[in-house]
């Protein structure tokens, strides 16, 4: 996360940056992590797999990621002027709180 979810967002187009679904150059369209909604729906995935698995950790990725998108994404600048890389990373903190 957030790479890794082209099985969702085909489901659920709204939680890629808009209109930009499928392969880049390396892997698959990650989430828009400057949507709400995508943060809301991938806390409401982490709850069930913490209610599932009764473990202290769960190891969400976040290295394989197609930035690229993330570009031409309208909310993210305002999201996070940081760069690509710290976008990725204040989204998973966001996610696991």
């Amino acid at each position: 996360m957030p790479g890794h979810f082209l099985a969702a967002i085909t489901q659920y187009p709204d939680l890629a940056c808009d209109g930009l679904i499928g392969w880049g150059e390396t892997f698959s369209s990650p989430i828009c992590p400057g949507k709400d909604t995508t943060l809301e729906f991938c806390q409401d995935v982490f709850k069930e797999i913490f209610d599932l698995f009764p473990y202290e950790y769960v190891h969400m990725g976040g290295d394989e990621v197609e930035k690229n998108n993330w570009k031409k994404c309208p909310p993210l600048p305002e999201a996070n002027p940081h760069g690509r890389t710290e976008i990725g990373r204040r989204f998973a903190g966001m996610v696991c709180t």
